[in-house]
């Protein structure tokens, strides 16, 4: 690790790092001391997505670094398609972040795999029994055919993916469908007034029913997650490629 020249963005109290990961090297901001918390951005965008939440964890007591990865911003642009690829991982686990289903603040974690598939297997291997399968009955969500998400995987990876959802249970969905119902009328009626109070109201009572931001609530999924993420990389760490 070294630091680096930056790209001219800046967060007070923060540094700009390279981080040689094997075949690329990355560039990466970091602050803080403490536990250390990755942020990962998503397409098509680089580390500032963060820029809000990396002075928050650090102050808060984390070490936070948010890379920009390989072929973003400052970090290496390889040439060939192929190095993007996950096609030659011996194993891809993926988790799918979600809330509004299940009890208030408890991780859910659903397997959408057909039952009897060794995705399934492994993901009961990973994680445990509490992994629920919806086409069996034993989950919160019902049975879901031709989703994008376990259709892209399982298409690309077969057997050698671990799909799961990771859904966090807020209010009921009885409780929900208020909030939902007020906002497709407000969009079926036509141009959002996005400043009218009761816009804000709809968008208020909608966002609160899928993330009621409380410090109890956070704690939980903030728990939940480090323990999912743990058996999940333990998981990988054992598959034998």
């Amino acid at each position: 690790m070294t630091t680096t020249a930056t790209d001219g963005l800046e967060i007070e109290g923060a540094q700009h790092i390279q981080l040689d990961v094997g075949e690329v090297r990355l560039h990466a901001v970091e602050a803080g001391r403490g536990p250390l918390v990755v942020l990962l951005h998503g397409f098509p965008e680089f580390w500032w997505s963060w820029r809000l939440q990396i002075p928050a964890l650090a102050a808060a007591g984390f070490h936070v670094v948010a890379p920009d990865l390989r072929g973003y911003n400052l970090s290496d642009r390889p040439p060939s398609v192929a190095d993007y690829g996950l096609a030659a991982r011996g194993c891809v686990g993926v988790i799918d972040y979600h809330t509004g289903l299940g009890p208030y603040g408890y991780g859910e974690l659903i397997c959408d795999h057909d039952p009897g598939t060794p995705s399934v297997a492994t993901a009961i291997e990973w994680y445990g029994e509490c992994v629920t399968v919806p086409a069996l009955g034993t989950s919160s969500s019902v049975p879901k055919h031709g989703t994008a998400g376990t259709a892209f995987w399982q298409q690309r990876f077969g057997e050698r993916v671990v799909y799961t959802a990771l859904e966090y249970g807020t209010f009921s969905p009885d409780v929900g469908r208020g909030p939902m119902r007020e906002d497709h009328v407000l969009h079926a009626r036509g141009p959002v007034d996005w400043n009218a109070p009761e816009t804000q109201r709809i968008k208020r009572n909608l966002r609160h029913h899928f993330f009621p931001d409380t410090q109890p609530w956070r704690e939980l999924v903030v728990f939940r997650s480090r323990q999912v993420l743990a058996q999940a990389l333990a998981g990988l760490a054992s598959v034998t490629m």
